[in-house]
């Protein structure tokens, strides 16, 4: 007759303890792939019961449609050589009349109004801030809001300094010391 190993633990409660710390200890050691798991778990089941799909895939989609709007209006540049060669234009068909600096600002504020990437990315933003477990589509969109800002500022300073100084703006313009060429 063999002898067993003696008890670990002689009531209830000490198994259920000790049962709670290991499952305690994988959940924290697995922590990411269980929560892999049960998003696409809900996602799946919200799928076949939702014929819009998840809110993640939806506002997948809708930032999916704003890189493209702004690359369609960005085309090939960068923000800096957009705002450039605004800069270029008022200097070139302004002479400093403040009214044709207004038009010209506006035309470029115009194309960012009539697409409605501004507002469909602030959504989407919205919308994925919401959602857990998201990190790299909220750091993909912050960078394409932050870009989409930057160029409605550049365009905000162009015309405010355009119109207040004419002069000046063109100095600094031409030293290359205005507020977005840094």
């Amino acid at each position: 007759m063999t002898i067993g190993r003696p008890r670990k633990y002689h009531t209830e409660d000490e198994q259920r303890e000790a049962h709670r710390l290991r499952n305690k200890k994988h959940y924290h050691k697995n922590k990411l792939k269980i929560s892999d798991k049960r998003r696409s778990l809900r996602e799946a089941k919200r799928t076949a019961t939702d014929p819009r799909g998840t809110p993640l895939a939806l506002a997948r989609a809708l930032f999916k449609r704003c890189q493209e709007k702004v690359s369609i209006i960005k085309g090939t540049r960068s923000i800096l050589e957009i705002l450039t060669d605004v800069c270029v234009e008022v200097r070139d068909h302004s002479g400093g009349d403040p009214a044709v600096i207004a038009e010209i600002v506006e035309a470029h504020q115009d194309v960012l109004r009539k697409s409605g990437m501004s507002s469909d990315l602030h959504r989407c933003h919205h919308e994925i801030l919401n959602l857990v477990g998201c990190g790299n589509e909220l750091n993909e969109i912050g960078k394409v809001v932050q870009e989409v800002n930057n160029l409605e500022r550049g365009l905000d300073t162009i015309y405010a300094e355009g119109c207040l100084d004419y002069q000046g703006f063109l100095a600094e313009f031409e030293r290359g010391h205005l507020i977005f060429q840094h």
